[in-house]
Parts: C-alpha cells; structure tokens; sequence
C-alpha cells in the first residue's frame, strides 16, 4: 500500500516526530458522547424530533412529514448499534492494555494485523457492520429530510428546527 506518491528523492525534517505525526494523520477519534447525544435528539422524545414534526407540520409539508417517523426508528435503531461497538471496541483495548505499565502518559493502541487477528477482533467487526448500517440509514434519512425541506424552499423561512435539522445533517456527513 503506498501513502506518499512517487518520489525521486525523501527527505524527512524532524524525523523523531515522524511516527507521531503519521499516527496522528491515520487515527480516528470519535466522541461518542456527542455522537449518542445527536441521535438521541431524533429519537421520538428528542427535541430535534418534536421541533421538526412542528415545523412541518405548521408549514403543511406532508412529504417531509411521512419521513419523520422512519427518521425516528433509523435513530433509535443506530443509538444501541453504536454503543454496543464503542464498548466492544473499548473492552479490546482494555484487554489489549492489560500487563501494560501504568504511566502517566496516554498509551496508544495500534491496530494492526496482529491485534485483527485475534478472536475478540470478530465481535468489533460485527458491532461495527450493524452500527455502520444503521448510521447509514440515518444519514439517508436525514439527508432526505434535508432535501425535502430545501425543495420547500424551507431555509428563506429559516426556523429553530430548520437550522438545528442543517446542523446535525453537517454533524453526520
């Protein structure tokens, strides 16, 4: 796998940052409070919800409306699927870090075809598999919404619920 187009000649300044510095340009975080607390805003009781089904409601678009309860059950349904990956990808890395010398400094886990390769790896992908599909779903739904509602010409009568359905839209993408 190549990641640095062809070169003649390398070179590299500073290179006691350079694993640093490629580990930082290939890692992933995700916050997963903020990602749970953004579904749950869609989720029947979440605010997100309600402040829609009002808006469309009040400006008689029917179509958006018949989309807002498959939106609901897509929330509902990606909230469990991430969290059941989050926890196991966090009880792989706790099991990973096990007989690691406690310091002060953050520990970092590679994942690399060795810690793949092991049996609990398995349980991650498959968390993985039903969270990815429902957040897809999710994010379809959403985007559909979104869609519906800019066809409205929703925006030039921007509402509370308009401008957070834009902003969570852009937090999914």
């Amino acid at each position: 796998h190549r990641v640095l187009p062809s070169y003649d000649v390398l070179v590299v300044d500073e290179t006691h940052h350079l694993e640093e510095a490629a580990t930082d340009q290939f890692t992933f975080r995700a916050e997963w409070a903020y990602a749970s607390s953004q579904i749950r805003r869609l989720q029947p009781e979440g605010e997100l919800l309600q402040s829609l089904h009002q808006a469309i409601g009040a400006h008689r678009l029917e179509e958006a409306a018949a989309t807002l309860p498959r939106l609901a059950r897509y929330a509902n349904r990606a909230g469990p699927a991430l969290s059941g990956f989050s926890k196991s990808l966090v009880n792989f890395a706790n099991q990973q870090m096990q007989g690691r010398v406690d310091t002060q400094y953050s520990q970092r886990l590679s994942l690399d075809s060795t810690s793949r390769s092991q049996p609990a790896w398995s349980q991650i992908e498959i968390e993985w598999d039903a969270a990815s599909a429902a957040i897809h779903d999710l994010s379809g739904a959403s985007g559909e919404v979104l869609r519906l509602l800019d066809a409205a010409q929703w925006r030039q009568s921007a509402t509370t619920a308009g401008e957070q359905a834009s902003r969570f839209g852009g937090s999914l993408e």
